[in-house]
């Protein structure tokens, strides 16, 4: 789908009322490719280490949201319920100049001072867009060309809902604000929450009640930007590694010493690193050991028969037999006579 329409000015940008229009787009879906494309055009244009305007800062923050709200065609669908939801309440989404706005707007400040695009320089958003680029393409070459295409799907919302919850728990711990990383259910700041827990009509489903079910997650390609956009966050600001479980010393040391951003990198290393983490930093966030593959997994179903049988009695290793069959069952009869006891603490 070719982009025809033009690129927006800065002052265009700065006076936008939602995002469809920070990005000079019409209030409908949009191709993602096309609004990936319109972004780094805008970048270039707008960045503070591009632009002499005294705006340029601002629109490029307006610009960088706008991106995050409609990278996906699941996140651009989200972001029309928001905005149907303030034309029922009467709101918009424009920026005044109320006391109550610039409140607003200086905890959106401090929320997007941590955010991946938030750069100083050019050259350090080119090397962070670059890195985010080739980790989404190479998450979306991976699970949306493998033939167990199932099971991947799930692996990979499994890791979705992960990152998410690190990002909570690792941005509260740094008091970082609230932010569109977290999971929802964690989120008391949720744009137009309050509208949202109003039923349609008396006794029917939320608005809240269908963002809760996470349907978007049932598109790969969602969970593939969604991941790439959660590890960025938590590689670039607390230099952490999910599949890691551990915090590193800085950005070299986490691109040193980590084989990679996905969880198969560190399958093929048998990554089993151990460092430590910052005050407060609970275990939970260090991923579950791998299970035991093959003859290693044999070799761990033996070890536990025989911690069950517990020695070489021949009575014991009977009764332990009993004990593994699955509950209900009862051993194969091999006559018709009752079997007897072998103990008398049966």
């Amino acid at each position: 789908m070719e982009d025809v329409c033009p690129l927006p000015t800065i002052d265009e940008i700065v006076v936008s009322k939602e995002s469809f229009a920070a990005l000079g787009f019409s209030r409908d879906y949009q191709d993602p490719a096309a609004v990936k494309s319109r972004y780094r055009a805008l970048a270039l244009r707008v960045h503070p280490d591009k632009c002499s305007d005294e705006r340029a800062k601002k629109a490029f923050q307006i610009i960088s949201e706008a991106f995050e709200n409609l990278a996906t065609r699941e996140s651009q669908g989200r972001y029309l319920l928001l905005l149907q939801c303030d034309a029922r309440s009467g709101r918009n989404s424009s920026r005044s100049s109320t006391s109550s706005s610039t409140r607003k707007q200086q905890k959106e400040e401090e929320k997007n001072s941590e955010k991946w695009w938030n750069t100083m320089s050019w050259q350090e958003f080119e090397r962070r867009w670059r890195r985010r680029e080739a980790m989404e393409k190479e998450l979306q070459k991976r699970y949306l060309t493998m033939s167990q295409g199932r099971f991947n799907h799930r692996r990979l919302r499994s890791q979705v809902l992960s990152a998410e919850r690190s990002c909570e728990h690792l941005d509260r711990l740094k008091g970082l604000p609230e932010c569109d990383l977290w999971p929802p259910d964690m989120r008391e700041d949720y744009p137009n929450k309050a509208e949202l827990l109003v039923p349609a009509f008396e006794g029917g489903p939320t608005g809240w009640d269908e963002i809760l079910q996470r349907r978007e997650l049932e598109n790969v390609e969602y969970c593939t930007n969604r991941l790439a956009n959660l590890l960025t966050h938590l590689r670039t600001v607390h230099v952490y590694c999910l599949h890691c479980g551990c915090h590193f010393k800085d950005a070299d040391d986490l691109e040193r010493s980590c084989p990679g951003f996905d969880e198969e990198s560190h399958e093929a290393e048998g990554v089993n690193l151990t460092r430590e983490a910052p005050e407060g930093v609970s275990i939970e966030l260090k991923p579950p050991p791998k299970r035991p593959k093959g003859t290693e997994l044999e070799a761990l179903h033996r070890q536990r028969l025989k911690s069950i049988d517990g020695g070489d009695d021949d009575d014991d290793g009977a009764f332990s037999a009993l004990v593994r069959r699955a509950p209900g069952r009862l051993p194969p009869a091999t006559s018709s006579k009752a079997p007897t006891q072998t103990k008398k603490s049966l």
